[in-house]
């Protein structure tokens, strides 16, 4: 039953495949391996300490069982560089040898190698750069060197791909190219006892949404969110909330979907046990890096709310926001940063917006700030990115009000437990190596990385029974859970494993530990500072604004999603998520402008000239338009043009009256937009004008004749006419 659910995580499309081509049937035949050592591929001119491959694989069925009549393994072969990698073959051997620890399954090897056993090989055709291959391999029940009397426990299997050279093919000689092995469980475990397990599942929303979320992404992640809910109170699981989704639903007021507003009743009313996370999940410890001394929060979002309706006023309700995410989700009231940092720009342009109104009821029925992120029963807890955290990180986290931590345990040295005392916090640990497998886990775009996760989950929860264990923490990775299509699936499936009991947190044995420091990637804290100095020159530009605090607001939660936790994972590619926010704050920071021309010919002497404005900003904007001669040769009888509406992402044309003082020769006016206040400019362009008055002169005469001559012609036809008809 249990290898049952673990193979249904896993789509498997049934033929063998390579490259999406038909493939090479598995050999039947089963000898020792020789397993020479690896030489450097001089030959084939493939250099071994970059290997331009990588290999990974897994079964299919994470528990194999004597009654199966074939076992099914999956390999992927990705070549991460430029030049192609060389035909060979692809050889998967046993080690006959269960693991005994934990430590072994990480390694990948046994302290001492038993022989393999080969019980497949197949031809693979060359890899091209940057290319992918995915293969099946079958096994049959007879060629699996294990039998129903062999012990039950955690074994591995080993995939090679060798540069082939030799004849015949099956020859061990060949020079290897790249190998890499996975677990597998035999058997089941029989009564080796069951860990207790918490679960540790995060609601987080996935990266797609970079404010906050709509209408039609909240429909769409709603059904996944309420089934985790369901495993977590099924399973004594604790669930991580990201405020940004309760947000969400209560700002779209009455327009709120109906599934949305069944899944914040059954948020509020599960028996699982709730912890808040920053807003939009942000890391703690990158804040901590970049010298903060509060933490981020949101400050307002009327912006999001302007949009909703709501039918019936929320004030009374205020009092339920008591402990409100008490920190605003794991964040604390005010936001300052250290001396002579970017960050404290940003959070001064937000302390002075204008959001005062948001902080109370609001007479037409909007909610408040504490309102909108009001979880009831729920813990403020931070969550860091894994390994980042040092001592400063704490601080931080102490000066915000909160005490208790998820580290992950690569951040601890010396615990004696799952849950221990770290100075005056409470620090859940949770396993790394666990929660990397449930990355690999959820990853839907590789069936064989898929596999590879549930795999290394199966047997490290295996092994961790075997050992004997008080307890341990698996907590899901925020990352994944937030793309996958059905992560509730996963959860179900580790929960219904023989060897797991799952527990809740407070079931978990208090120990001790001490903290191991960790740091954020320089890389990330100097983009991440870029991005901070980026967003107080955003809030500066809100006088714009018809409402000022709509601005601020939205960029507050563009800021707290660039922290994201999720962007500190080792895999992810920071930059190039950088260059995304880049890209747009270049967009916001032009404002309302300009539209340039080249020139403009007047030729009267009194012209109505045309101003575009643009904006770029995401809300619709009030300024006014200065106008200053540059010369005497015009006058601009107007120079104040005041409540300019320019509607978000749309142009308004001002129409400027000047007059020509010259019959022609060049001039110009210097075009400014002002805040609706007129306190500041915000942009300036210079239009240059030419002018050509007489043109208008010229023209009436020419005109003029025109018209006289025309007339002539006409009598003179007439008269003519006339005097045919006489004569005749």
């Amino acid at each position: 039953m249990v290898a049952g659910a673990l193979a249904a995580l896993v789509m498997f499309t049934g033929a063998v495949g390579v490259g999406g081509s038909g493939g090479v049937p598995a050999a039947s035949a089963m000898m020792p391996a020789e397993d020479p050592a690896a030489e450097p591929l001089t030959d084939a001119g493939i250099d071994q300490t970059e290997p331009a491959a990588a290999l990974v694989i897994a079964p299919l069925d994470a528990v194999l069982s004597d009654d199966d009549a074939e076992y099914r393994f999956t390999v992927s072969l990705r070549n991460e560089a430029e030049a192609a990698v060389p035909a060979g073959s692809l050889r998967v051997s046993l080690d006959p040898q269960p693991l005994g620890t934990v430590a072994e399954l990480a390694s990948g090897a046994r302290d001492t190698a038993s022989a393999s056993v080969r019980i497949a090989q197949l031809s693979v055709a060359e890899t091209p750069g940057g290319g992918e291959q995915n293969l099946t391999v079958t096994v049959r029940r007879d060629e699996l060197p294990l039998a129903a009397t062999d012990a039950s426990g955690v074994y591995l299997v080993r995939a090679e791909l060798r540069l082939t050279q030799t004849e015949p093919l099956d020859a061990w000689a060949d020079p290897l190219l790249v190998s890499e092995s996975a677990p597998f469980v035999w058997q089941g475990f029989g009564e080796i006892g069951q860990v207790p397990v918490t679960l540790l599942v995060p609601l987080v929303l996935p990266e797609s949404v970079r404010v906050m979320p709509s209408r039609a992404q909240i429909e769409q992640v709603v059904p996944r969110f309420a089934r985790l809910i369901d495993a977590a109170e099924a399973y004594d699981g604790v669930l991580a909330v990201d405020p940004r989704i309760v947000a969400g639903i209560r700002s779209l007021g009455d327009d709120a979907p109906a599934s949305a507003a069944a899944f914040l009743e059954q948020l509020e009313s599960t028996t699982a046990q709730l912890i808040a996370l920053q807003f939009a999940d942000a890391d703690p410890a990158a804040q901590s890096a970049l010298g903060f001394t509060q933490l981020l929060a949101p400050v307002g979002f009327t912006f999001a709310t302007n949009e909703g309706t709501f039918s019936v006023s929320s004030g009374d309700d205020a009092s339920e926001a008591e402990n409100e995410t008490d920190d605003d989700a794991g964040s604390g009231d005010t936001d300052t940063a250290a001396e002579d940092d970017p960050a404290s720009e940003a959070t001064d342009s937000a302390e002075n917006a204008d959001a005062g109104p948001d902080d109370a009821g609001d007479p037409s029925g909007e909610p408040s700030l504490a309102e909108l992120l009001a979880l009831p029963r729920s813990a403020a807890t931070a969550w860091p990115a894994a390994g980042a955290v040092d001592s400063a990180t704490l601080e931080l986290l102490a000066a915000s009000g909160i005490t208790s931590v998820v580290l992950d345990s690569g951040n601890v040295i010396d615990a004696t437990a799952s849950r221990v005392r770290i100075g005056d916090f409470t620090a859940l640990i949770a396993d790394g190596a666990l929660t990397s497998a449930t990355r690999a886990a959820l990853d839907e775009t590789s069936i064989t990385h898929q596999a590879s996760g549930v795999a290394s989950l199966t047997a490290r929860l295996a092994l961790t029974a075997q050992q004997g264990s008080d307890g341990i923490v698996l907590a899901v990775d925020r990352g994944a859970i937030a793309e996958a299509a059905d992560p509730a699936r996963l959860v179900d499936t580790l929960a219904a494993l023989d060897w797991v009991g799952t527990v809740s947190e407070s079931a978990q044995p208090e120990g001790t530990g001490a903290l191991r420091a960790g740091e954020t990637a320089e890389e990330r804290r100097e983009l991440l500072r870029g991005t901070v100095s980026r967003s107080a020159q955003i809030d500066a530009l809100a006088p714009l604004l018809a409402q000022p605090a709509h601005l601020t607001e939205y960029q507050r939660v563009r800021l707290l999603e660039a922290f994201a936790t999720r962007y500190a994972e080792p895999d992810v590619d920071f930059a190039e998520i950088d260059e995304a926010t880049r890209v747009r704050d270049a967009e916001l920071l032009r404002g309302v402008e300009i539209v340039p021309t080249e020139n403009t010919q007047l030729v009267g002497t009194s012209s109505r000239v045309p101003i575009t404005l643009h904006n770029l900003l995401p809300f619709d904007a009030e300024v006014s338009v200065r106008v200053t001669p540059l010369s005497a040769g015009i006058s601009v009888p107007e120079r104040s043009y005041d409540a300019q509406q320019v509607p978000a992402g749309s142009n308004q044309v001002v129409l400027v009256t000047v007059d020509s003082r010259v019959s022609s020769g060049e001039s110009g006016m210097r075009i400014e937009v002002w805040d609706r206040a007129g306190e500041q400019a915000f942009a300036e362009r210079t239009l240059r004008l030419t002018l050509r008055s007489s043109y208008e002169t010229i023209m009436l005469v020419a005109l003029g004749a025109t018209a006289t001559l025309l007339l002539g012609f006409g009598i003179w036809r007439s008269v003519r006419r006339r005097a045919h008809s006489a004569r005749e």
